[in-house]
């Protein structure tokens, strides 16, 4: 799969520590990788390529199967919004993981499905650790 690069976005500059968001050509997600100003980090670079090109469908499937059974049950389906691939805090004390991250998103129209997201995190191993529900 060929990321197509668009922008740097830092989130602490005391660090220089962001992240670089591509498109997919073939996707039409957005996918964030954790970089600095130089550019994104080759190791999160080269796991997402891998993720992106060798396991998409099985971690998709993954997420969307393990959201019916942590979330509200719905007979929506779940569509991806974006990838986030680098540290992320998650938990009650906000550990750092490493991991990525796969946005969902429902094609309905009540307001949790028009400005809600729901986060699958994974650690490295391409396992599910938990979800999130966020409100835009």
């Amino acid at each position: 799969m060929i990321l197509k690069e668009f922008r740097f976005y830092e989130f602490d500059s005391k660090r220089s520590v962001g992240w670089w968001m591509y498109s997919a050509e073939q996707l039409d997600i957005e996918i964030n990788i954790q970089g600095n100003e130089q550019g994104p980090d080759k190791e999160w670079f080269n796991f997402a390529s891998d993720i992106l090109d060798n396991h998409y469908e099985e971690v998709l499937n993954l997420a969307q199967n393990r959201l019916k059974q942590w979330g509200e049950s719905t007979d929506k389906e779940y569509f991806v919004e974006r990838f986030y691939f680098g540290k992320f805090s998650y938990g009650p004390e906000q550990t750092l993981m490493s991991g990525f991250k796969i946005i969902l998103k429902t094609n309905g129209t009540h307001c949790e499905d028009v400005y809600g997201t729901y986060t699958i995190n994974f650690n490295e191993s391409k396992w599910p650790i938990g979800y999130e529900f966020s409100i835009a």
